[in-house]
């Protein structure tokens, strides 16, 4: 990619890690552990509407002091420690110092804390604090940190070093240019600036991305070089389209932005719009002062089937597609088939 002047990127998701990890054999610490009991009545903890509620305001303030937990219920599905983990049944297995079996719990939307997408089967949350009271997946675990776990004492110190190194061994090994970092605000904000840091400790110049739709310049005194930003959410509405455009246009903040109409979350801009719009939306988008022109692959042609419905999806669609019928999740062909050479021809002379 170097030799004819590309620069590579690559998307680091540090919150989770697959639930067949070899580091969980390594680091059991590392992990959540559910009793194998619970295992097929497991999800997301339940709140009331009037916790709700509470959650929401207090988040809204900053006040994470005493932030409301699950039920007792649902935290004693947690145990607080392994005496050895196996791998004979075909499956990692934890088992504790009185013989209880215990498996990795599935991970799922965190926040808002009653958000209706699915769990995420194939993947399980990693453990970044050893407070004996936080011993459970919640969203005041894994992306909105009680006041109680910023003392430094409460870090899983391995953890976050092995992490913290990540990046940088990509950099090192494999030359990478740069790093768009999943969920960034979900990361503790002391390791996410040990990860910046390691990784330009060398090279400056190493880009930073932020999986943030916010455009202000928050990301900027964070050291990101751009966000992903909101500009395909407007994107599904021409009129929408225009007005945040007209925004950006006129806003001081200079933190550059993705000038797309869809990501890999969303859905494609061709579920949306015919071919006259979608060479109307990527005129538009190829002007727009701090905005990167981005494609979302296979949208240059016309292709209409989204890669995950992680956002701003209807019932209907998510229905029709379905974790079988997703690229995230498994084998599926880009439609060439039926590729749209008009929106192909446009985009190119666009970029040109």
């Amino acid at each position: 990619a170097h030799r004819v002047g590309i620069r590579v990127i690559a998307e680091f998701a540090f919150r989770t890690m697959s639930r067949d990890t070899e580091l969980a054999i390594q680091h059991p610490d590392w992990f959540y552990w559910i009793r194998s009991e619970d295992a097929s009545t497991y999800a997301k903890p339940d709140f009331s509407n009037e916790t709700l509620s509470e959650i929401h305001a207090r988040i809204q303030l900053q006040n994470f002091t005493h932030l409301p937990a699950p039920d007792e219920s649902y935290k004693n599905k947690f145990v607080q420690a392994l005496s050895s983990v196996r791998t004979d049944t075909g499956e990692i297995q934890g088992i504790t110092s009185d013989g209880t079996v215990c498996v990795l719990p599935p991970a799922f939307a965190d926040y808002p804390p009653n958000d209706p997408q699915p769990s995420w089967d194939d993947i399980t949350y990693l453990k970044f604090h050893t407070h004996a009271s936080f011993n459970y997946v919640a969203y005041n675990t894994i992306r909105i940190y009680d006041e109680e776990l910023q003392n430094p004492d409460t870090f899983s110190a391995p953890l976050w070093k092995h992490i913290e190194g990540v990046v940088f061994t990509w950099k090192k090994n494999y030359n990478l240019d740069g790093a768009f970092l999943d969920m960034s605000h979900a990361l503790p904000y002391q390791l996410r600036r040990a990860i910046m840091k390691r990784a330009r400790r060398t090279d400056e110049a190493f880009a930073f991305i932020d999986e943030s739709f916010d455009i202000s310049a928050t990301a900027q005194e964070q050291g990101f070089n751009a966000v992903v930003g909101n500009v395909w959410l407007a994107a599904q509405r021409i009129d929408t389209l225009l007005e945040r455009l007209d925004g950006l246009r006129n806003s001081t903040t200079t933190v550059s932005f993705l000038a797309t109409p869809d990501t890999h979350n969303t859905p494609r801009v061709a579920m949306r719009h015919g071919t006259d719009d979608i060479k109307s939306i990527y005129s538009l988008l190829s002007d727009i002062p701090n905005g990167i022109p981005f494609v979302t692959s296979g949208s240059e042609f016309g292709e209409r089937t989204p890669i995950n419905t992680g956002l701003t999806f209807s019932n209907e669609e998510t229905e029709t597609y379905p974790a079988s019928r997703l690229p995230l999740f498994s084998s599926c062909a880009l439609d060439w088939k039926n590729a749209d050479a008009e929106i192909i021809n446009h985009i190119r002379s666009l970029f040109r």
